[in-house]
């Protein structure tokens, strides 16, 4: 559930170059190490693991099935949020509960990763 949020959150972050399919472990583990420190301190373990990538291949099949997110063939494989994905992480984001903070977490995060670069290379 975690890189499924994170995924979404960054795809409606990218409403209009879109997330392309082949980065999306790659920005999703920048983001999220952004977000955890514990991440931060090990990055240099998990930068290539095969287990995150295919995880966060799971994550972007469940929210294209779940309508959240859609993937473009041409010219070459990119995700985007649909408006339901993206009224889903404004309705998250707008939440008092734990899920609307960790929503506006995850949203700084990418904001951060993305402005900073992808420093995990």
């Amino acid at each position: 559930p975690l890189l499924a949020l994170a995924e979404v959150v960054i795809c409606s972050a990218r409403r209009e170059e879109g997330l392309p399919v082949a980065d999306v472990g790659t920005w999703t583990l920048a983001t999220l190490s952004h977000h955890f420190e514990a991440l931060r301190l090990s990055r240099s373990h998990i930068r290539w693991s095969v287990l995150l990538r295919r995880r966060c291949a799971d994550a972007l099949i469940f929210l294209e099935e779940s309508g959240l997110v859609v993937v473009r063939e041409a010219p070459n494989r990119t995700a985007y949020a649909t408006h339901s994905g993206t009224a889903f992480v404004r309705a998250a984001a707008g939440g008092p509960d734990e899920l609307g903070v960790l929503t506006r977490q995850i949203r700084r995060a990418y904001r951060a990763a993305h402005h900073t670069g992808l420093s995990l290379l």
